[in-house]
């Protein structure tokens, strides 16, 4: 009696021969060939071991294909065999053992959207993250804040995340890479950019000249934090709605003047009776707190810190303390030249400036004066009582030049269209910036060599930065910073 014997069937086995680590790859046979037409006719099955470590994950199976899980792959570069076997009804098998490589791949790296910061103030990855499908890898950051200061961040590998923080010394535009590698070699980075403003441009209220004063004459808000790099006063009933800061002189809080923030100054701190802070007092000098004063927070002296009858302070007392430095912050400049013919608006008549260089610009009494978005140079203005300034900005930006000197007279008004005063900024060379009684006025006036007037009464929404400062009794400043237009003809 003759017997046959079972031969096993053969083939190819084909697979992905480079993939990135964490990905997943496939394995497949081809040209499979039995020489028994009734093996052939009834199929074949197929078994893999991924790893080949003599355990087959799929058996059994009618697929000549599998997909390597990504489990096998997590790590490169490396490589991982994958056996895989073809069989016959008759149990007749064939192996064929292929290798894949694994690529290492560099990690994904988000620093994070651009920032805008002030002078002193601290830039943060908020953190900035990464992501590697190698989920294997460990970590490494470093930082290039764009000033030559390059250090390590702090890797938190669970979260996939960056911290970092660091202080810029001046005003500018920084572009700050943050790069990510891993243990294999890999690296990526990215990038963002960070803005640094001039540090006076954080308050909307600053005299930035030491020998001259900022003052708030009786019931004179602000609705901001102020500077002055010399002395800085508010009088009976004046109040802030946030820090006071002045440099070199004393800061005078008088009767029922109140400051939303804290305190600081570089000689003597006064708060008068029925004054109140909010926040801490920090004197380079001697502190006095008047009868029915108030003190929310600490109270940090040079000197010594004197409480009248009926005075408060809620927090601690710190006499003899340290001298707490105030950060300086850096001031602009510039200069304009003015050219161009007079401008004159009769009384009661409208006329429609288009942008341009002019001379001397008067608006009588009772006219209108139309402005667009654009940049207006000017010798100087003078607007009459009662004159208006319409504003059509349409969506754009307002600078207004002047080289010589501002004078809006009583009652003058301004108002826009198409925008608000965080788009218009008045730059004046001059001296003087005269902003008259019970106007309205919008804008950022900074005038680094001006003194700015603003005359009982008056409302202003913006800002105001002088070399002196005086807001005339109930006068009324509302923060609206043209910051955008500031770092676009300051800083761009």
């Amino acid at each position: 009696m003759m017997s046959v014997l079972n031969l096993p069937p053969i083939g190819i086995l084909n697979n992905d021969t480079n993939v990135d680590e964490g990905s997943s790859a496939s394995v497949w046979f081809t040209d499979q060939y039995d020489p028994s037409p009734v093996d052939t006719a009834n199929g074949f099955t197929y078994d893999f071991d991924f790893g080949d470590d003599g355990s087959f994950e799929i058996q059994g199976s009618s697929n000549s294909s599998a997909l390597v899980p990504a489990s096998y792959l997590a790590d490169g570069p490396g490589s991982v065999d994958v056996r895989g076997r073809i069989a016959d009804k008759d149990g007749g098998y064939t192996d064929q053992l292929v290798t894949i490589s694994i690529l290492n791949v560099a990690p994904n790296v988000e620093a994070g959207q651009d920032q805008v910061v002030f002078e002193h103030d601290p830039v943060s990855l908020d953190p900035a993250t990464f992501s590697d499908p190698g989920v294997l890898d460990t970590h490494k950051a470093r930082i290039d804040w764009g000033d030559g200061t390059i250090e390590d961040g702090t890797v938190y590998q669970d979260s996939g995340t960056v911290t970092g923080s660091h202080v810029y010394d001046q005003p500018g535009t920084y572009l700050v890479t943050l790069a990510v590698s891993d243990n294999d070699g890999g690296k990526g980075n990215d990038n963002f950019t960070v803005t640094v403003v001039h540090g006076f441009f954080e308050h909307c209220l600053t005299a930035g000249k030491q020998g001259d004063d900022l003052n708030l004459e009786e019931g004179a808000q602000a609705y901001c934090s102020i500077r002055g790099e010399g002395k800085v006063e508010l009088k009976k009933g004046a109040g802030i709605s946030g820090d006071l800061i002045a440099v070199a002189n004393a800061a005078r809080i008088g009767d029922n003047a109140s400051v939303g923030g804290s305190v600081t100054s570089g000689d003597q701190v006064d708060l008068k009776k029925s004054a109140s802070v909010a926040g801490d007092v920090v004197s380079g000098a001697d502190v006095q707190i008047a009868e029915d004063a108030y003190v929310v927070g600490d109270v940090y002296a040079v000197g010594i810190v004197v409480v009248k009858p009926g005075g408060t302070i809620d927090g601690d007392t710190y006499p003899d303390h340290p001298l707490v430095p105030i950060p300086g912050v850096s001031y602009v400049d510039f200069a304009i030249i003015a050219y161009g013919p007079d401008v004159m608006v009769d009384k009661y008549e409208t006329e429609n400036l288009e942008p341009d260089a002019y001379g001397r610009l008067i608006v009588d009494e009772g006219a209108t004066l139309i402005l667009s978005a654009g940049n207006y140079i000017f010798r100087e203005i003078i607007m009459h009582k009662d004159a208006t300034l319409q504003i059509e900005l349409d969506g754009g930006d307002l600078v207004i030049d002047v080289q010589v000197k501002v004078e809006l007279k009583e009652g003058v008004e301004i108002s826009a269209t198409g925008g608000d005063a965080s788009h218009i900024l008045w730059r004046i060379a001059g001296s003087e910036v005269k902003l008259g009684m019970d106007g309205i006025y919008l804008g950022t006036f900074l005038a680094p060599y001006g003194h700015i007037d603003v005359a009982e009464g008056a409302i202003v929404t913006g800002a105001l930065h002088g070399a002196q400062v005086q807001m005339k009794k109930d006068s009324v400043l509302h923060s609206h910073p043209a910051l955008a237009l500031f770092i676009e003809l300051f800083m761009e």
